[in-house]
């Protein structure tokens, strides 16, 4: 039975309606359209290839048995012991604007954002999420249709190391506590991109000492080092350096002037074409971790400690993102050591975007990360001056 045609395409193929989406007597004419909008988007969306939007999970909450799970146990059948996440949907345009939870306990939760439950049944179910982490979820099916307020199922889970303190960035917005004590106010406003996944931008506090003597870093493109202090002109548009490579957007933001970026972008090619598959190189000596994080892909940071600086244990890292899977090298690397090869990956087994190389320094830091996605919560410097321009003395 034909019900709406649709509208957003020159198609004027009709939209009908499946049992799975009408019940008699309890569907009025809005909760039916709403039903029939919610198969739409989820079927022909572009959320992530079609899989479902992203989410971050805000915390977990206390729930107590749907009336037909209750029915299920009465006769005998296993309670599967769902549990329930409230989320904050991160690949949808529409959320990009929301305020962001800086922790568990933030009274930004109380805003209205999703539950989604995690199923019993699901292959992953005795991971107990954390503030942060990110998942995959689908909108409104089968389990959740007839539960309140429960948005749909959490399909995959994605990255179980990503906190709270990470991701958070809402545009200095203060809500009052019990009391109108302010219990939230995160700055960093233009570090919050609607990109899937994408980590807010912290700059370090203090940068690099610029001894006279010492070695200039690697380019991880070229291999080859600068051979002056002096860094190029800032540009406003994607621009060539030589000996260290192209780049095509620029630090603290994008060429734009308005986007935040919290690292360089290399162009990546083989046989003078943009591609994947360019190998990367390592920009000092130091020990390599390799990971996936949402939104930079696969990648691999390297801790350097064996340089001059003043930071705790003389230890900086250097972050390469959006590579290919395979290749990664991982324990002690030396400069100019191949680490992996460029790709166009975001997360996992995702690979959208042009390929390039994501390029940062971190030089606020804790010596005591042992994982990739740690690295991205440490504060940033400039890579151009600060780094390729730059010697680095060691010890």
């Amino acid at each position: 039975m034909s019900i709406i045609r649709d509208k957003t395409s020159e198609s004027s193929a009709p939209i009908s309606l499946s049992d799975k989406h009408y019940v008699l007597g309890r569907d009025d004419g809005e909760s039916l359209l709403n039903r029939i909008a919610t198969d739409y988007i989820r079927k022909h969306g572009k959320y992530e290839k079609n899989t479902g939007p992203t989410a971050r999970v805000i915390k977990a909450l206390t729930s107590e048995a749907a009336w037909w799970q209750k029915l299920g146990t009465s006769i005998g059948i296993t309670d599967r012991q769902d549990k329930v996440y409230l989320c904050e949907l991160i690949s949808d345009h529409t959320t990009s604007v929301s305020p962001e939870a800086e922790s568990a306990d933030d009274n930004v939760t109380n805003l209205q954002f999703l539950k989604f439950i995690l199923p019993g049944d699901h292959t992953e179910a005795s991971t107990e999420l954390t503030p942060g982490n990110i998942v995959r979820v689908r909108i409104d099916d089968r389990s959740t249709m007839f539960a309140a307020s429960v948005a749909g199922t959490i399909d995959q889970i994605i990255d179980t190391d990503a906190t709270l303190e990470q991701t958070s960035g809402n545009c200095g917005t203060v809500l009052p506590g019990p009391g109108g004590t302010p219990r939230t106010n995160v700055a960093q406003c233009t570090a919050n991109t609607p990109r899937s996944g994408r980590r807010s931008i912290k700059t370090a506090k203090n940068k690099p000492p610029r001894p006279t003597s010492g070695e200039f870093p690697k380019s991880p493109i070229t291999g080859l080092r600068a051979n002056t202090t002096t860094p190029p002109p800032r540009s406003t548009k994607p621009y060539e350096i030589p000996r260290i490579g192209r780049i095509n957007s620029g630090f603290p933001t994008r060429f734009d002037g308005v986007s935040a970026h919290k690292g360089v972008d290399f162009r990546t090619t083989v046989n003078g074409q943009i591609s994947t598959g360019a190998p990367i190189k390592a920009a000092l000596d130091g020990t390599a971790y390799t990971g996936v994080v949402e939104g930079y892909g696969y990648v691999v940071a390297i801790k350097h400690t064996a340089y001059k600086t003043d930071t705790k244990d003389s230890t900086f890292w250097t972050f390469y993102a959006h590579l290919l899977p395979a290749g990664r090298v991982s324990g002690a690397v030396k400069a100019g050591q191949e680490i992996g090869k460029s790709g166009n990956s975001s997360g996992v087994n995702r690979f959208e975007s042009t390929p390039h190389l994501h390029f940062e320094v971190i030089y606020d830091n804790d010596p005591s990360w042992t994982t990739a996605a740690a690295v991205i919560a440490g504060g940033a410097v400039d890579p151009i001056n600060d780094f390729f321009f730059n010697r680095f003395e060691k010890k």
